[in-house]
């Protein structure tokens, strides 16, 4: 299992300072709040995991660079999961689907 991102300065690091950013003009039952000065804001509700091994379900994930300049390839088994909600309230990062994808990756049809 693999995730690969396309924009390396994206980072998964969580703000754990409170900001100030005034009036909440619109908020989703506490998952995304919008503020009257433009300022959006996604608090982190589910822990998130960093690339790791799962060797009791013989998984193994990793973040993967894509670099075409040097011409190097490979064949790699490879789960593709599609979030349904395009992240907007989630993340990749978040334990659940890390978890529920470690699960099914060694029930798959080789």
């Amino acid at each position: 299992m693999a995730a690969i991102t396309r924009d390396s300065s994206m980072s998964l690091e969580v703000n754990r300072e409170p900001q100030q950013h005034g009036v909440i003009i619109e908020e989703v039952d506490r998952l995304i709040r919008v503020y009257k000065e433009g300022h959006v804001e996604r608090p982190a509700i589910m822990p998130c995991v960093s690339t790791a091994l799962a060797p009791e379900l013989g998984v193994t994930s990793w973040d993967v660079g894509l670099d075409t300049s040097t011409g190097i390839w490979g064949k790699l088994p490879l789960l593709v999961y599609f979030h349904g909600g395009g992240f907007c309230v989630g993340s990749a990062a978040w334990s659940c689907c890390h978890d529920f994808l470690s699960q099914l990756w060694p029930k798959r049809v080789a």
